[in-house]
Parts: structure tokens; sequence; C-alpha cells
């Protein structure tokens, strides 16, 4: 981790992470595209995303969508 690179504290939320385990097996790309919108909703654990990923990720579902 970076912050033990730098010699910094790591942070406290990170001290408990939930955390589902799914099988290679069982994950379809969909609900592997879920899992990942759904953890960027929690600010602790959110990684932003530039404006072309969260682009081609919109269109990605209205593609399939359609």
């Amino acid at each position: 981790m970076q912050c033990l690179e730098r010699g910094d504290e790591i942070p406290k939320t990170l001290d408990t992470i939930p955390v589902y385990v799914i099988r290679k097996a069982d994950l379809k790309q969909k609900l592997e595209l879920k899992i990942l919108a759904e953890a960027n909703f929690i600010r602790d654990l959110k990684v932003p995303w530039n404006l072309d990923a969260q682009a081609r990720a919109v269109n990605a579902y209205y593609e399939e969508s359609l």
C-alpha cells in the first residue's frame, strides 16, 4: 500500500472491509459491472473514474438494454 511506502499510518477505514467471495465461475460480466458500480457508492472505498470510463460504462449499459 502506498501509505506504508510513505511511512503513513493505515487509514482506520481499512481496518475492516466488508467482503463477499464470489467464485469466478459464478461471475458474469453484468454482475461484475454491478458490483463495481455498487462499490463506487461506498464513500471510503470509492475509486474515482475519469469521464471516459464513465461514458464507456454508461454506453455499454445502454447498448445492453436495447
